[in-house]
């Protein structure tokens, strides 16, 4: 793997919390759920917040759900909201519903739209533009 790859990704990590939600803001990431939004309504594990927390997961050192969810926890507190609890039952089932197809309509969409402030604030977060 390169070395400014394996960088960049330890640069990320670091952020801790839920990175992406500073970056992909939840209006971004709803129309890309459409009528299937309706499924997590009233649900802690809204798509935003699942996919926020899937993409924290994947760059998490240890990758658990575990360590997933304690980040939303300190997030969710950090916003001044209350921390759900730390079984990762609920947010597991969230990300196993995430319709492969929504993500990937959602990277398309992210990169169609020109939205120049969420491709450079992903690429400047994780260190691929200085």
């Amino acid at each position: 793997m390169d070395v400014a790859f394996r960088q960049a990704i330890a640069r990320a990590r670091r952020q801790g919390s839920l990175y992406f939600a500073s970056l992909l803001s939840e209006d971004h990431i709803l129309p890309a759920f459409g009528n299937a939004r309706w499924f997590w309504q009233g649900w802690i594990y809204t798509p935003a917040i699942t996919i926020w927390v899937f993409l924290g997961q994947c760059l998490s050192p240890d990758h658990s759900c575990r360590e997933a969810v304690a980040q939303l926890m300190a997030w969710l507190v950090a916003v001044g909201r209350r921390p759900c609890s730390a079984d990762t039952g609920a947010y597991c089932t969230a990300r196993d519903r995430l319709p492969e197809e929504v993500c990937i309509q959602l990277a398309r969409d992210t990169h169609r739209s020109g939205n120049k402030r969420v491709i450079k604030d992903c690429h400047v977060g994780i260190g691929l533009n200085k």
